[in-house]
C-alpha cells in the first residue's frame, strides 16, 4: 500500500471513525485546494425539490489546502514548531467540514458537533499532546 500524505492519513482516520460511530453516513471524497483564503471547506449543490420545496444538499467534496499544513514525515520535521501548530490546525479543519456534512452553518450547533468530531478523534488515536507523539501518529506516513 502506498503511504499516505499527512492530510490524506489524518482526513481517512477520523472520516472513518465517525462513519464507523454513526455519525457520519457517508464519507465525502477528499480533493485540493489552491484557494490560499482558506484551510479547507466543504463543497456541495444545493438543489430544491420541487414536490416538496426542501433543499436537498449534494455533497461534491471535502477541499484541502495542503499549504497550510505539513504534508510528509520530512516536511513536519523540517519544521518542528510550525508543522505541531498546523498539524492542529489540519484537525480543527477536517471535523469543521465533516461537521457541515450536519449542520451547513456556522451555528452552535456546528461548533459542538466540530469539538466533538475533533476530540473523538484525539480520544481514538491518542492526544498527541507533545511533537513525538504526533511523529509516532505519522510514522506511516511519505517520508518525503
Amino acid at each position: 500500500m502506498a503511504k499516505q500524505l499527512i492530510p490524506t492519513k489524518v482526513y481517512k482516520d477520523m472520516a472513518n471513525l465517525l462513519k464507523k460511530q454513526g455519525l457520519i453516513k457517508e464519507i465525502p471524497q477528499l480533493k485540493w485546494t489552491t484557494d490560499n483564503s482558506c484551510f479547507g471547506y466543504l463543497s456541495y449543490i444545493e438543489k430544491k425539490n420541487k414536490t416538496t420545496g426542501w433543499v436537498e444538499y449534494q455533497i461534491c467534496g471535502i477541499y484541502l489546502n495542503r499549504t497550510f499544513c505539513p504534508n510528509t514525515l520530512k516536511n513536519f520535521l523540517d519544521n518542528p514548531k510550525w508543522s505541531f501548530k498546523y498539524f492542529y490546525e489540519l484537525v480543527d479543519t477536517i471535523a469543521h467540514e465533516l461537521a457541515h456534512l450536519t449542520y451547513h452553518n456556522h451555528s452552535e450547533g456546528h461548533k459542538k458537533l466540530t469539538m466533538k468530531y475533533r476530540d473523538l478523534f484525539y480520544e481514538n488515536y491518542g492526544y498527541m499532546s507533545n511533537h513525538n507523539s504526533v511523529v509516532e501518529y505519522l510514522k506511516d506516513c511519505k517520508a518525503e
